[in-house]
């Protein structure tokens, strides 16, 4: 239905107001997931100049189950949608009310990112300046903690006909919005309104919507360049922050913006948490060999081990082949750094350095036959194990393979790490696949997940995630 309702109790509507067509706007889907998951109903209002233009509400048939728990939760069920018209059936009617406008939703990257990815589906480009009134609860109403929609409704009395149903909660924030007007200043809500729904200011050779699908969670994102080379791999708790950071304008130092001149597509993804988000930005990083990442985040599977062999000698070996259990002196990038660091070591010990098995270095008096560790083997032992003791690695703290779980709270999901003897196995989503991940062989030895690894068990609150199989 169309109407045009005045704008009830605003005394200040006026020059201070923002002057932009909008769009209050809400969606209810069938669970939380962008990728896997569907809009079951769309809610509406459109304002021109103070005054509702429009109202539209329509249930749409997701083409796939509803889960119980969302149907109890939203109060929509698979039979309620089952005649309901597919999105594609909406979709020209839809983009010709919302196009142009503000778009006003609560969490609004949320709503937003299901209405893209519908438009897509439908073979629809759907882009829009974006104004979340979470964000303009917290600017305006600071001294509150709480800004969820159940909040605000219950904080400033503001009437919802049908809570959880798209266009109930779509009318309370053009409420909300009325509200703000009243009880506040109007040229300061609408400067307020604009710094919050101002376009982000990204490299001009970017899309204008290439930040538009970026979720607010974990995950690893990817820059490439002119060519589609890698450019950059990078990690984040919450990925939008972290890009949109990397690419502000001005941000700052030789490196951004040599980033910012070059980067001219992202593509990113999702994990459960941080740590998978550290794990996938190592594979990446070693199997891309990105232009813009440091070179020490390359190493890798080529890294050599130093060990003590049969006691009096040193043996490089490459550190795939680490045996479990072993006993490991040092870890290093290549064998230059090992030799500087064993010459480090021996120095203030009574070792024959001749005799421990390193190329091209000779013991001064060695080929005299006057050095004292070499007539005493023993001595070369002792002396060469005390030496090394400060390399030494630390042992693999269990008994065996161990399982890290990390949870998403929205959309739920947990997702179980698994490592074996510092080397990563892999990691499910689910106790079948988790079954069938741990009669999987664990990865070649990495010196980047190792790190990882280390730091995270170094760590009480990391440490304490770590589980025993």
């Amino acid at each position: 239905m169309t109407t045009s309702t005045p704008v009830f109790g605003i005394t200040n509507w006026g020059a201070a107001v923002i002057d932009r067509p909008l769009v209050f706007l809400d969606i209810e889907s069938t669970g939380g997931s962008v990728a896997d998951d569907r809009i079951t109903e769309i809610g509406l209002l459109t304002v021109d100049d103070g005054r509702v233009t429009r109202e539209w509400s329509s249930l749409i048939n997701p083409e796939r189950t509803i889960p119980p728990f969302i149907a109890r939760y939203i109060g929509i069920d698979d039979e309620m949608v089952a005649d309901a018209p597919r999105f594609a059936e909406i979709a020209d009617q839809l983009l010709d009310m919302i196009q142009g406008r503000l778009l006003v939703a609560h969490n609004a990257r949320f709503d937003y990112s299901f209405l893209r990815h519908e438009f897509r589906l439908s073979g629809h480009h759907y882009h829009a300046d974006l104004l979340c009134t979470v964000k303009l609860s917290r600017r305006l109403y600071p001294q509150y903690q709480k800004h969820n929609l159940d909040s605000l409704i219950s904080r400033h009395k503001l009437p919802c006909e049908a809570r959880h149903r798209a266009f109930g909660d779509a009318a309370v924030l053009w409420e909300f919005l009325q509200l703000s007007y009243r009880e506040h200043d109007g040229e300061e809500v609408t400067r307020q309104i604009e710094e919050l729904s101002t376009p982000l200011s990204l490299p001009p050779q970017l899309a204008i919507d290439a930040l538009d699908d970026l979720p607010e969670t974990a995950g690893v994102y990817q820059f490439f360049d002119a060519e589609r080379q890698p450019l950059l791999v990078g990690k984040a708790k919450n990925l939008r922050a972290k890009v949109i950071a990397q690419l502000a304008a001005g941000s700052g130092n030789r490196r951004s913006s040599e980033i910012q001149q070059r980067v001219v597509a992202i593509d990113w993804l999702e994990t459960v948490g941080i740590i998978g988000a550290e794990l996938e930005e190592i594979r990446l990083v070693e199997a891309l060999s990105p232009a813009m990442n440091s070179a020490a985040a390359h190493i890798g599977t080529e890294t050599l081990v130093l060990r003590g062999g049969d006691g009096n000698r040193i043996e490089f070996v490459p550190a795939q082949q680490i045996a479990e259990n072993e006993i490991c002196f040092g870890l290093f990038r290549n064998r230059e750094d090992a030799i500087s660091a064993v010459q480090a070591a021996v120095r203030k010990q009574p070792v024959c350095i001749a005799e421990t098995g390193l190329e091209g270095l000779s013991c001064p008096v060695h080929s005299e036959g006057v050095c004292p560790p070499v007539a005493d083997p023993l001595r070369q032992q002792t002396g060469l194990r005390v030496a090394l003791a400060r390399l030494r690695e630390p042992d693999w703290p269990f008994d065996g393979r161990v399982v890290l779980r990390e949870q998403q709270s929205w959309p739920e999901k947990t997702r179980a790490h698994l490592f074996d003897h510092w080397r990563y196995v892999g990691y499910a989503d689910d106790e079948p696949a988790f079954q069938e991940l741990v009669e999987q062989p664990p990865r070649d030895f990495d010196l980047a997940v190792y790190r990882l690894l280390k730091r995270l068990l170094e760590q009480p609150k990391t440490a304490a995630l770590f589980q025993a199989l």
